[in-house]
């Protein structure tokens, strides 16, 4: 049948004998190109199981609705067309070379948009699928489309589309090896983004093989059990994108090539909870997730995760590779991570979590998972600088996640220590509190040390002194342990040198040797001080050489006293507690 015909059909539709079911044809043979430009029709137009000879052409038509399902053509262009009711492109086949197969740019379809089981072939680096400023009201459907092209901007191209319902990719096929596999930046969707099951093969540097930057979607967004890869660039880009529901992407599979991330959601708000459960992350040139001011109003699941990364080429083989990046975040649930990281070149991997916020449950992997970090083996570093929590994780005890934070950074910093000192405080906790602060300040004085030139010999033992006799002004009752060890030294050797004739009384108490009560009240006398005792001036030591190392080795232990009470009255005042 001559496409001229069905033209002229069309537009002597305006008849009142049309019968208001419109044109149909099934399986027919159309010659010729079908020129729709610019007619406005009063009735739908079906044509199925067609086979056309040329492309069909609808740009700024005004249809009631128009099928084309099943059927072979070699191109379609509507666009700032206006279909009524629907647009029906289920199982068609378009094959193109040097065109795009199906442009549906600035188009408006009053009810639904089906492209179900359709394959649309680009042979050269135009878009197998255009619909820039599309305008759905109700929902698209492009389930198990298949689509390919080879360079250009994208397999699917829908930049600045609004879907007022569902937009549903399910199991859709989507390749291009010079470019996006699906780019839906700017996209606003008012029901569920479903991309489930999805498989996107593309290579581009700048947005990656399925790009989702700035888009909206006012429900979920279902990403689970999907398939992307990218050979040059980000597998997903999906920077300030907002979803106002739950961002489920479980069980999915991202392979990418780019310093920036494999999975990239800088920025992105997500209204209800983030799911990567059983996601396996890969990239061959930086981090597996980065998720860099990321927004969670809910709980973030990352359990199971296999994430795996590798430092650039031009990156120090002593390096720490970040494979999960969650700096900025906010988190307003529980967070839970475990799973396997890795760094693809051998190299060792770390989780950035710097100024991170999570205001629910934290669960870092368990107990036994971070126990070997004594031994340095397969637990990550973690760099928490800023990173606040409100409990300590959960199935960790305390003095775990104490010791994981003293071995796994990579870098000392006070926060970390100080965040978990207020946790266990507001726990009841204070005990574990003030552990947590004296490990912190020995850990800085270990760091100073390891910095050359910041910290002198003397202030090193400062701090170590300090850390031992008062625990750094957190427990200045210590210092009072040690006074009374230097007393029982000193009563000793009193005792001793009164025994052994040197130490006797003086006129007017007796003569002879001091008694080992008088002895002890020297010891106390010299010893400890501020204390004087009647006692104490009944005795003194004879000139005999012994005599005189036994006065030299008593002003030690005299200055000894005198230290450990200043550094009782300092720790009990806070002067020491005084640190980073």
């Amino acid at each position: 049948m001559s496409a001229e015909d069905i033209r002229a059909l069309l537009l002597t539709s305006g008849d009142s004998t049309a019968d208001p079911r419109g044109i149909t044809l099934c399986g027919a043979r159309i010659t010729g190109t079908l020129d729709l430009s610019d007619v406005r029709a009063s009735i739908p137009l079906n044509l199925q199981h067609c086979r056309f000879d040329e492309p069909v052409v609808a740009d700024r038509a005004h249809l009631p609705s128009l099928s084309l399902a099943h059927s072979t053509l070699p191109r379609f262009r509507a666009s700032q067309a206006w279909f009524e009711h629907t647009l029906d492109l289920d199982f068609v086949t378009i094959s193109t070379d040097g065109k795009v197969a199906v442009c549906l740019d600035e188009a408006y379809i009053g009810g639904d948009l089906t492209v179900r089981h359709a394959t649309l072939t680009s042979s050269s680096e135009a878009v197998a699928l255009q619909a820039g400023g599309l305008h759905v009201s109700q929902d698209a459907s492009l389930e198990d489309l298949r689509a390919s092209c080879h360079g250009g901007d994208g397999a699917v191209r829908m930049p600045n589309a609004r879907i007022d319902g569902y937009l549903t990719l399910s199991g859709a096929r989507l390749d291009n090896d010079g470019g996006p596999a699906l780019q839906l930046d700017s996209l606003s969707v008012g029901g569920n983004l479903i991309l489930s099951k999805v498989i996107a093969k593309g290579s581009s540097k700048d947005h990656g093989a399925l790009w989702l930057t700035g888009a909206q979607v006012a429900g979920q967004l279902q990403f689970d059990e999907a398939q992307v890869e990218c050979s040059e660039g980000p597998a997903v880009m999906a920077d300030g994108a907002r979803i106002d529901s739950d961002a489920l992407l479980y069980k999915l599979r991202a392979t990418g090539h780019d310093s920036r991330g494999a999975v990239r959601l800088h920025s992105v708000h997500v209204g209800g909870q983030l799911n990567l459960d059983k996601a396996v992350l890969c990239n061959g040139r930086g981090p597996a997730l980065a998720a860099v001011e990321a927004q969670i109003a809910e709980d973030a699941y990352l359990r199971g995760l296999d994430a795996t990364g590798r430092r650039s080429p031009d990156g120090d083989e002593d390096e720490l590779l970040d494979v999960l990046v969650l700096r900025h975040a906010r988190i307003g649930g529980e967070l839970q991570l475990d799973g396997k990281l890795a760094n693809d070149d051998g190299g060792r991997v770390a989780i950035d979590l710097r100024d991170c916020h999570v205001a629910g449950t934290l669960c870092l992997w368990n107990e036994t998972f971070w126990r070997p970090t004594a031994t340095g083996s397969r637990a990550p570093s973690l760099r928490l600088e800023g990173f606040v929590y409100r409990t300590v994780p959960a199935g960790l005890e305390p003095e775990t996640w104490l010791k994981t934070l003293d071995e796994r950074m990579p870098k000392y910093h006070p926060q970390p220590y100080r965040q978990l000192a207020e946790v266990l405080r507001e726990a009841g906790e204070e005990v574990a509190a003030k552990k947590t602060l004296m490990v912190q300040q020995g850990a800085h004085g270990t760091a100073l040390r390891k910095e050359r030139g910041r910290l002198s010999w003397a202030a090193w033992l400062w701090n170590r002194i300090s850390g031992i006799t008062v625990g750094y002004g957190y427990r200045p009752g210590r210092a009072l342990f040690f006074l009374l060890g230097v007393l029982v030294v000193s009563a000793i050797l009193m005792v001793v040198a009164a025994d052994q004739g040197l130490l006797n009384h003086v006129q007017p108490y007796g003569t002879g040797h001091c008694g080992w009560v008088d002895a002890i009240g020297v010891a106390a006398d010299r010893t400890v001080p501020l204390v004087g005792l009647a006692t104490a001036p009944r005795c003194v030591l004879s000139d005999a050489p012994a005599a005189e190392w036994l006065f030299v080795t008593n002003m030690a232990l005299q200055a000894l006293g005198w230290a450990f009470l200043t550094l009782f009255i300092a720790g009990f005042t806070g002067v020491v507690r005084k640190g980073p």
